[in-house]
């Protein structure tokens, strides 16, 4: 009975939007557990994209730093 309520609750919900289309979607089509996995999946891009950029940042930084050291 809660588990319907809940999803009764959710679709009573604005709308939400539907990030590889970007056209809002009824939140009645997403459950609360598709809206926890799709931000799940969104921290994991996050992390994952943040990681490269310090890889990059310090690959960059040995390259300078060669520089400098050497004559």
């Amino acid at each position: 009975m809660a588990k319907e309520q809940a999803a009764i609750k959710e679709r009573a919900k604005a709308k939400a939007i539907d990030s590889k289309k970007g056209k809002p979607v009824e939140a009645s089509q997403l459950t609360s557990e598709e809206l926890a996995e799709k931000a799940k999946a969104r921290k994991a891009r996050k992390l994952e994209k943040n990681k490269k950029r310090r890889e990059r940042q310090k690959a960059s930084a040995d390259v300078e730093a060669g520089r400098k050291a050497s004559p």
